[in-house]
């Protein structure tokens, strides 16, 4: 969860992920953003948080079902290299790889090489 440091009770954002029962490997992700903080960054910082420690956990990938007019999350999956699929009218499903290795060097794939550098231990680093 991500809060305001003067008001540490006043959620702007969170994220989740849950494994798949039948593909361990992969697990379904969900990040919220208040729409007053959509834009500046927090649901790439918190992606990248959940990846980082999805990754520890062994998750290698991130499946993300998104509304078809969710532009924004669109935009930040496609910077990661993530190609949509219609999975129900009106809904993408997108898988994401969460290799930091394996992400481009875009703005959305540098920024979670950067979070996976700092959150992820050594070890982890060069297991990718």
């Amino acid at each position: 969860m991500a809060a305001l440091a003067d008001r540490p009770d006043f959620g702007i954002g969170v994220g989740r992920y849950i494994r798949l029962k039948d593909d361990p490997e992969v697990a379904e992700v969900a990040i919220t953003v208040v729409d007053a903080y959509q834009g500046k960054g927090l649901g790439t910082l918190l992606l990248g948080m959940l990846a980082a420690t999805a990754r520890v956990a062994g998750v290698r990938k991130f499946r993300a079902y998104v509304l078809e007019d969710n532009l924004p999350m669109r935009t930040l999956l496609s910077q990661l290299g993530v190609l949509a699929r219609h999975d129900t009218p009106g809904v993408l499903v997108m898988d994401a790889e969460i290799d930091p290795a394996r992400l481009p060097d875009s703005p959305a794939g540098l920024a979670l090489k950067a979070i996976a550098g700092r959150l992820l231990p050594a070890k982890a680093r060069v297991e990718m």
